[in-house]
């Protein structure tokens, strides 16, 4: 959902949006889209709360 509604605004500030001079040009609206995206993933996964399960499956990984 964060990505949804951070990407939503870029797009139509960016190049797919609806001026015919996107204050934000091609590249670096994909470039922000991306940064975005890898923060929110990161964000995501550091915030994750340990269960059993991904505690055993984590166990099982590391034991490799």
């Amino acid at each position: 959902m964060a990505v949804l509604f951070t990407v939503f605004p870029l797009s139509f500030f960016g190049q797919f949006g609806v001026f015919a001079n996107p204050p934000i040009p091609w590249p670096y609206d994909t470039i922000i889209a991306i940064i975005i995206g890898a923060l929110i993933h990161m964000y995501g996964a550091r915030s994750a709360f340990m269960t059993p399960d991904l505690k055993h499956a984590l166990e099982r990984v590391l034991s490799k």
